[in-house]
């Protein structure tokens, strides 16, 4: 989230109201399956990041990872 996501989805600059940098904003997108949709490019999704190719599959496994395993702080 730090290199990818805070940028523009911080406390100070939450573009389209999508907070990432803090836990319990960014389990808000986890819970409501936002994050999974947007970073794997899914249809109905805004792609992110914004105007760039998806993230390596590595970062994408580990996120997938870190959710199936409950998301923990």
């Amino acid at each position: 989230m730090q290199v990818n996501c805070n940028a523009c989805h911080s406390q100070a600059s939450p573009s389209g109201g999508i907070i990432t940098s803090d836990y319990e904003n960014l389990m808000v997108i986890v819970n409501n399956g936002k994050l999974q949709g947007t970073i794997n490019h899914l249809s109905g999704f805004s792609p992110m990041p914004k105007g760039q190719n998806k993230l390596p599959d590595c970062d994408l496994q580990k996120i997938d990872a870190w959710i199936n395993d409950g998301s923990p702080e």
